[in-house]
C-alpha cells in the first residue's frame, strides 16, 4: 500500500512541477522493451482501457454536472 501511494503521490506531484505533458513525463521514465513498456502494451493492446479510462471520465463529468 505504501509503495502504491509513494509511487502515485510522486507522480502527481511531478506532473504538477513540470511543463512536460504526462505523455512526456512516462516516456522520460520507461525503459525501450522494459518491464513497464511491456505492460503498457498489454494494457493497450485491444484499445478497450482507453475506452474505459474515457468512458469513466465522462460518466463522473455527467454526473457532476447532473448534481450541479
Amino acid at each position: 500500500r505504501a509503495l502504491v501511494l509513494g509511487t502515485i503521490s510522486g507522480a502527481v506531484e511531478m506532473a504538477i512541477q513540470s511543463d512536460e505533458t504526462p505523455e512526456d513525463l512516462r516516456n522520460s521514465v520507461t525503459s525501450k522493451a522494459g518491464t513497464t513498456e511491456a505492460g503498457l502494451a498489454a494494457l493497450r493492446r485491444d484499445g478497450l482501457l482507453d475506452e474505459l479510462l474515457r468512458k469513466t471520465v465522462q460518466a463522473a463529468y455527467d454526473r457532476a454536472c447532473a448534481l450541479h
